[in-house]
């Protein structure tokens, strides 16, 4: 936040500034708020499965530009970082996350949890699913772009800068070579993990996660593509 507004104080006149924030500011937006009056905020969020493909396969990229390392060793790492602390992994075997899989659905899943709660003391939020922006790409950009008040007009070359910008156009890590990485590692939910989140979702937060991606089907405050644009 310190940061933003540290930006925002050398941008000139009605410049249209857009923050991009991890999760963790969910729990700060009543600072950005107060701070920022009449800031517009917006929450993307993607189905459960395909997140976790992603989330996997960028970290094997790291170390991909050189060498493809095993993917169990990687797990094994990610599991020591994860639960280094004996604390910790007492907690979160208390929930039965007992696994590295069950966990970062768990903690993807904590995101929507809290969107939820402000859904519930505010009218002024929308959600976007990555799959509506699949879906339909030009109604998806027009609408973002006027919920955020710099107009559906610029949407044309929105879409543009993002073609060009896209991992189509990349020639270190394209599509095909993602899709490569992804084969050899195997990435894949078990499912006990498939289970797990979509049971402790219902039962615990009346969240339900439906079809073979995972889709998260309650979300409130959510843009409905068919609806608009």
């Amino acid at each position: 936040l310190r940061a933003a507004l540290l930006f925002i104080t050398q941008a000139p006149p009605g410049t249209n500034i857009f923050l991009k924030n991890h999760v963790v500011d969910l729990d700060h937006m009543h600072l950005y708020q107060q701070a920022l009056p009449g800031i517009r905020e917006v929450f993307l969020y993607r189905s459960l499965r395909p997140w976790y493909t992603s989330y996997m396969s960028m970290r094997v990229i790291m170390f991909a530009l050189d060498s493809v390392p095993s993917f169990s060793l990687f797990k094994r790492l990610l599991d020591h970082h994860r639960f280094r602390s004996m604390q910790f992994m007492n907690r979160m075997e208390a929930k039965g996350l007992d696994t590295v899989e069950k966990f970062l659905l768990y903690h993807v899943l904590k995101r929507v949890v809290k969107f939820i709660s402000m859904c519930n003391i505010r009218d002024d939020l929308t959600a976007y699913s990555y799959e509506s922006l699949v879906e339909n790409p030009k109604a998806f950009i027009s609408h973002l772009l006027d919920k955020t008040g710099v107009g559906s007009q610029w949407a044309e070359l929105a879409l543009t800068a993002m073609k060009e910008d896209s991992q189509q156009s990349n020639d270190i890590i394209n599509r095909g070579a993602i899709a490569a990485i992804k084969k050899k590692a195997n990435i894949a939910l078990d499912k006990a993990s498939v289970s797990f989140i979509i049971d402790y979702a219902e039962r615990e937060h009346g969240i339900q996660i439906v079809g073979e991606n995972l889709k998260i089907a309650n979300v409130p405050c959510q843009w409905n593509t068919a609806k608009e644009y």
